[in-house]
């Protein structure tokens, strides 16, 4: 799969709903050790590039692109760019293939037209879509989120993650759904995005769904970001996040709680925490539902940037 010269480059775009567990997937990948020498390309709704950083500092080598979705009018040109200067250096280069994070709100079904409207087709092979959904959120969420559905039409290769946290009954509801959108599609079940499919295999042909670019805006949704205080109270984050819900969909980023460094996720339901060694200073990023931002905004504030005595 190695690509030089006229090759083109095989590539995997990996898609998902606000934490799903897609950027544990690139984890995985980027930190295996004798795989790929691939190349990431990780977008994020929010400005703050969290995911491009968890990712470099597991050894992947990354472009970001955040501040929106590749798949919106307002940020497809920086994704089409993007594109030619990774196909450069991938022909400069001994790479095994690209990794493209959409944002999770992004609509893939638009992927293939773009590619062949552009050229692009002549420079990547667009081996697989992968989907990374959340067993139990999935069939709850799909019914006030539409892109929940497109994604898994446009996705030859299903991660039904999270399985460990669901109940049986989810999970074969999930799964159950699933296979009425995409009938084709292999569904695998897993835990934090661990797998053994080739993200840049070839799959069995699958009948293609088109979709056209987003707006440059869509009003479900929210960006906000958070500088947080030297050292923060884990518990009481924790407590606030809960309160927050169902408003706030994600947060991510990088705290200090007594001196140590770590990364800290809120996928809407769960909250977690992580020893980062070398983790960046950067803001905290949370996506929230349409007209709740000043409400999530004051209530994370009085815990990240407690007023001082």
């Amino acid at each position: 799969m190695t690509s030089h010269g006229g090759r083109r480059v095989p590539a995997a775009l990996v898609v998902g709903f606000l934490g799903s567990g897609k950027t544990t997937l690139l984890r995985r990948i980027a930190s295996r050790p004798g795989g790929h020498r691939l190349l990431f390309l990780v977008n994020e709704f929010s400005a703050a590039d969290v995911d491009g950083r968890i990712v470099r500092m597991d050894g992947g080598e990354v472009i970001e692109l955040p501040g929106g979705s590749i798949f919106c009018r307002c940020l497809v040109s920086a994704f089409v760019s993007a594109l030619q200067r990774l196909a450069d250096l991938a022909s400069e280069r001994t790479v095994d293939g690209l990794v493209i994070e959409a944002s999770g709100m992004a609509d893939p079904r638009v992927t293939r037209e773009l590619l062949q409207e552009t050229g692009l087709d002549a420079r990547y092979e667009l081996r697989r879509i992968v989907a990374v959904a959340d067993a139990r959120r999935l069939v709850r969420l799909s019914r006030t989120l539409p892109v929940l559905r497109s994604q898994i039409e446009a996705a030859d290769l299903v991660l039904l993650n999270k399985c460990d946290l669901a109940t049986p009954v989810e999970v074969e509801a999930a799964e159950r759904w699933i296979r009425e959108v995409r009938p084709d599609a292999d569904v695998r079940r897993c835990v934090r995005a661990e797998t053994d499919a080739d993200l840049l295999a070839t799959p069995p042909a699958v009948p293609e769904v088109r979709g056209t670019l987003a707006s440059c805006r869509d009003p479900a949704f929210d960006a906000i970001e958070f500088s947080p205080a030297d050292d923060i109270n884990l518990e009481a984050l924790a407590a606030a996040l809960r309160l927050c819900a169902p408003a706030l969909l994600r947060l991510k980023g990088f705290v200090r709680c007594g001196g140590r460094p770590l990364l800290v996720q809120w996928d809407g339901e769960t909250f977690s925490a992580e020893p980062a060694p070398g983790a960046p200073v950067a803001p905290l990023a949370a996506v929230v539902r349409g007209g709740t931002a000043d409400s999530v905004r004051r209530q994370l504030e009085a815990v990240l940037r407690p007023a001082a005595t």
